[in-house]
């Protein structure tokens, strides 16, 4: 028996083939993040379920940018079913979006994405009263602002917003119409049930598997001098076959499990420099970059969005090696980068010095995006402007030396 929501997959998939018949036909049924909408709406999403990772939070990304395409071209549409439609799968979306904010274990998840459509990890007053809602296409008022404001949000000098995730869940539960998560316990039972993404690095996916497990058994403090006795690195740790034994005993591992699934993460690690040096000389060569080319280069080499505060339309900040840096989307891109991390000279780049400015300066002179970044908000700071790939290639080794 065909299901309400099934019955509006159907149409929705009619819609969006329909509207890409000239390019591609696409099959929505089975992707996680409809399948997660699905659970969702029967009330049967659990605690695993919300444990978000990059590819879910890329894919629910770019279904939102897909949406507000046909939402765009709504006036082309036979029906207002239709909208009606779009509307909704946005609204489960973006629900979905949510829910992995506020139950994620790590502190911040997600994929920032570009543009008006681009993840991200904060949240508002809106957010909870579509989540709470009966109707969640035309969403109830149920949290005021001031509510959300005193209550619920934290806010740092920096003008970074930050929720606080347990009251949150608590008043969501209280709502009538919002459908609890099912706790369950998601700590792994065998180590083959590890699962390696194309972002993360295989030996973090490792690492997470091993402190739930040494959560779970209350094995913290025998589990932390093994680390420290390998300079707390988890790396050492798994390269040590004495120490992978001692894991094995102290957490009832299923030894050769563990074994297979480290020689995994190595033969990834070795399948991912290979794949490094190719993108390298590739992008060595692009004579003419966008700072989208500059993105997605940093994030192939091992750098990432940074992890508490969202891109604007004019600045993306991210993070390489342990350095904050941020690119300007200009025509011809900028890189920001505190002065203190350069250990060699920028003569060879164009390059402006800013002085470090107070708080409560009246003139601030520099790109005022970069108040919401703590690293690059005050201190003295360089902007280069990099034409091609060989001086990002090269101004990023001086970052990272």
């Amino acid at each position: 028996m065909k299901t309400d929501f099934d019955s509006k997959l159907e149409h929705l998939e009619e819609i969006i083939n329909r509207c890409l018949c000239l390019f591609a036909k696409i099959d929505i049924s089975e992707s996680e993040p409809i399948n997660l909408c699905r659970k969702m709406v029967y009330g049967e999403l659990t605690t695993k379920d919300v444990q978000g990772d990059f590819e879910l939070c890329l894919s629910i990304n770019s279904g939102l940018g897909l949406l507000s395409t046909f939402e765009e071209q709504a006036e082309h549409f036979d029906f207002q079913d239709e909208l009606e439609i779009i509307n909704y799968f946005q609204a489960l979306l973006k629900n979905l979006n949510s829910l992995l904010i506020l139950y994620t274990n790590e502190n911040v998840i997600g994929f920032h994405g570009f543009g008006d459509y681009g993840y991200s990890e904060y949240l508002d007053s809106s957010d909870f009263d579509r989540l709470a809602s009966k109707n969640i296409s035309s969403p109830t008022s149920l949290m005021s602002n001031k509510y959300f404001d005193d209550e619920l949000r934290f806010k740092d000098d920096f003008e970074c917003d930050y929720i606080d995730k347990n009251k949150a869940i608590s008043w969501l539960k209280d709502r009538r119409h919002f459908k609890p998560i099912i706790e369950v316990d998601i700590s792994l039972d065998n180590p083959n049930d590890i699962e390696f993404t194309t972002y993360e690095d295989p030996y973090l996916s490792i690492e997470k598997y091993i402190n739930r497990l040494v959560e779970k058994n209350k094995k913290v403090e025998y589990y932390s001098n093994l680390l420290k006795s390998h300079n707390n690195n988890f790396y050492d740790l798994l390269n040590d076959n004495h120490a992978i034994l001692e894991l094995n005993e102290l957490l009832s591992l299923d030894f050769l499990s563990f074994c297979s699934k480290v020689n995994d993460a190595k033969n990834i690690v070795i399948e991912k420099e290979k794949e490094k040096e190719s993108i390298f000389l590739d992008f060595k060569n692009n004579k003419n970059i966008s700072y989208i080319d500059v993105v997605d280069y940093i994030i192939k080499i091992g750098g990432y969005s940074h992890k508490n505060i969202t891109e604007t339309k004019h600045i993306k900040p991210m993070i390489i090696g342990e350095n904050v840096i941020a690119i300007e989307k200009t025509k011809k891109v900028n890189i920001w980068l505190q002065k203190k991390i350069c250990t060699t000279s920028l003569t060879s780049f164009n390059t402006t010095e800013y002085d470090k400015v107070e708080k409560n300066a009246h003139i601030y002179g520099r790109n005022s995006n970069l108040k919401k970044i703590p690293e690059l908000a005050y201190d003295t700071l360089f902007k280069v402007k990099v034409l091609n790939g060989e001086e990002v290639i090269k101004l990023i080794s001086i970052i990272t030396k």
